[in-house]
């Protein structure tokens, strides 16, 4: 039996907030860790989670995220480094052909949680 994951928005503060983003619990996160389920945000997700968070309509929404991970995927395809805040910076260790794919080892380096979280309420 599937589980659907749950999805909270957090609080926003600030004028120059970014929109709030519905995202998957912790708890909900750990369970599925804890029961050996890997949590996949799937592209329908994404662009519910963006037409939430942006009260844009969802065809507008679908063809901004679609060229945006297009974009995303031929620049880490064409060898370049991303740096993507709030997302981070995204590097690629290696790539190597397999028959008819790619396959492309990145390494993501975030903020630490608590930083994050510190820089927000020093913005407030």
């Amino acid at each position: 039996m599937a589980m659907s994951p749950k999805t909270t928005t957090p609080a926003v503060s600030g004028a120059d907030a970014a929109p709030s983003i519905p995202s998957t619990s912790a708890q909900d996160a750990d369970l599925a860790e804890d029961r050996g389920v890997e949590v996949t945000l799937l592209k329908r997700e994404l662009f519910a989670r963006v037409v939430a968070a942006t009260d844009a309509k969802k065809p507008q929404v679908k063809q901004i995220v679609e060229a945006t991970l297009a974009i995303i995927g031929q620049a880490l395809a064409d060898g370049e480094a991303l740096n993507l805040p709030p997302l981070g910076k995204v590097r690629i260790v290696r790539s190597r052909d397999a028959g008819s794919a790619e396959v492309i080892t990145l390494k993501l380096r975030r903020k630490g949680r608590s930083a994050a979280l510190g820089a927000e309420d020093e913005e407030s």
